[in-house]
């Protein structure tokens, strides 16, 4: 075997490895039931130590399973939840839920019955087919919900655009006309802080001529002062607060596009894909746009923020972070970099890029949860680390690795949508594209049972991992050969970990120029299914 002394490459992508681009062997385990060797000539005698490098894949864990007593059937893609008291408000792109309309894109459900409440949502009245709800949020009575929909006037539909508030009291509904989509609604004390893409909004269920002064152009921002709601509705819309923040954002530049907003001390902090004076893509402004002077700048977008105590989580697509107002691409002090998530800390109400948090995730990052000390992480990755996961991940923030939560997607969430995760009593809601959760079906929703730091994978196999040194011709002797012994974890699709195993020259009895040598592995049970993958080896 002419690979004997290539050396693994441990930047390798696990799932090239694995796939075969870069696996010496692969071997099932069924097969391992007595023992299998594997062998190769030594070339450089010299070299003291062999590292033979393994990894495993297997079946789930059976004691493990999605929730199955859960029957929320959607018909079309989950992209938001919102909990309000007893009541879990689900947004999307779906028509039907349980196999009956859901004229509006959005139910209400009993937090612990899970059944239709008596809120009667049909006010908003039918939208356009196509639409979806994005995101949605709750102020007093107010019902607040943004996205990319219009309510259909042929049908009486009085949603209007982009935006549209109800009143649960009095069940009347306030439309708004957005010029496009809405990604991020966030009330600070009484008022509403709206972003997404969009050059202009204005008040009422249909577009304003661009004669009546009626619109109110904006980029991607603006602001609705929600006591002005049940009295001067059509004077909500604070024009001050838009042509200040839009001062503020470099016109020279595409659309904005905002994909997240969060309440922080006196102002909020927005995500996206922009450039606001002397921030990129990452900004904190006042509540009535002015620059409070935080100035990161993310080469990327942001898809979503999460502040928690004295954190600040950022997520999104983006490789670097500039701490520095003028970011200069040859300027290297300056240039942090990440892997699609980073972390601020906050002490004093100032906020301090951590330079020592970086967990690696492959890709982009769409919704970050934090439970119970578990950062529970959604978007277009497919792992973290070593450790291999489709789209949906927990995170154990102090060490940044992996908690074994042995759950993959079929697909990842769309683009924009940040709001699709939450903890409902002792188990997780995740709403997205995919209709199969471990090859399990799942229509577009699953709810499945909290990461805990201490399970440990159930599914794990001892072997003994052994060498041998011999002449061409001559047969192994088990009998004299040395054994190592070590677990392989199966309880991933495709790996949790890449595992080291070493012998030295002394070990193989000494070995000379062209010798031999023979990697035995060797299992007792017979229970599991799964590979064994022989990854590389090299000599030092």
């Amino acid at each position: 075997m002419a690979l004997f002394n290539t050396k693994f490459d441990s930047n390798t992508k696990l799932e090239e490895v694995v796939a075969g681009s870069r696996t010496i062997v692969a071997q099932p385990l069924n097969k391992l039931k007595d023992f299998a060797s594997f062998e190769g000539t030594l070339v450089n005698p010299n070299q003291a130590t062999i590292n033979l490098f393994w990894t495993a894949t297997g079946d789930y864990d059976p004691k493990i399973a999605t929730k199955e007593n859960t029957k929320l059937l959607f018909n079309d893609d989950v992209t938001c939840f919102f909990k309000d008291h007893h009541t879990i408000y689900v947004g999307g792109r779906f028509n039907t839920f349980n196999n009956k309309p859901a004229t509006c894109n959005i139910v209400a459900l009993n937090v612990d019955t899970l059944e239709h409440t008596k809120e009667d949502l049909n006010r908003f009245g039918p939208i356009k087919d196509g639409s979806s709800i994005n995101c949605i949020t709750k102020w007093k009575d107010l019902l607040i919900v943004g996205g990319d929909f219009e309510g259909d006037q042929a049908q009486s539909g009085v949603l209007g655009k982009g935006l549209s508030i109800l009143d649960t009291a009095n069940k009347k509904v306030y439309p708004f006309y957005v010029n496009g989509t809405v990604n991020a609604v966030c009330v600070k004390d009484n008022q509403l802080f709206v972003g997404g893409t969009f050059t202009f909004v204005n008040y009422s269920a249909q577009r304003a001529s661009e004669y009546a002064d009626l619109r109110v152009y904006c980029n991607g921002l603006f602001r609705v002062d929600l006591d002005l709601i049940n009295s001067f509705s059509d004077l909500s819309i604070n024009r001050e607060y838009v042509e200040r923040v839009s001062a503020n954002f470099e016109t020279s530049t595409e659309l904005n596009t905002i994909q997240t907003i969060v309440s922080f001390e006196e102002g909020i902090i927005i995500g996206g894909s922009f450039n606001f004076k002397n921030s990129k893509s990452l900004a904190y402004l006042g509540v009535h746009g002015q620059d409070l002077g935080w100035n990161p700048i993310v080469n990327g977008t942001v898809n979503t923020v999460l502040l928690e105590n004295n954190d600040l989580y950022v997520g999104g697509d983006f490789d670097f972070i500039s701490t520095s107002e003028k970011y200069e691409a040859s300027n290297s002090a300056t240039k942090k970099l990440v892997n699609n998530i980073l972390r601020y800390k906050i002490s004093d109400n100032v906020l301090y890029f951590d330079e020592t948090w970086n967990p690696k995730i492959n890709g982009a990052v769409n919704t970050i949860l934090l439970h119970e000390e578990i950062l529970y992480v959604y978007g277009r990755f497919t792992g973290i680390g070593n450790t291999l996961q489709n789209y949906l991940a927990a995170l154990d923030p102090l060490t940044e690795e992996a908690v074994w939560w042995p759950f993959n997607l079929q697909s990842g969430p769309i683009d924009g949508t940040n709001q699709n995760l939450l903890v409902v009593y002792d188990q997780l809601f995740v709403g997205g594209t995919f209709t199969e959760t471990n090859n399990i079906k799942s229509n577009f929703f699953i709810n499945l049972p909290l990461a805990n730091k201490s399970d440990v994978c159930s599914n794990k196999i001892k072997l003994k991992i052994g060498a041998q040194s011999f002449s061409a011709g001559t047969s192994l002797v088990n009998e004299t050969t040395t054994f190592v012994e070590t677990e392989v974890n199966v309880g991933l699709p495709l790996t949790m970990n890449i595992t080291e195993v070493s012998f030295s020259n002394k070990e193989l009895n000494g070995c000379n120029t062209n010798t031999l040598v023979k990697f035995i592995v060797e299992r007792n049970q017979d229970t599991f299914s799964g590979n064994f993958y022989l990854l590389g080896w090299n000599l030092n």
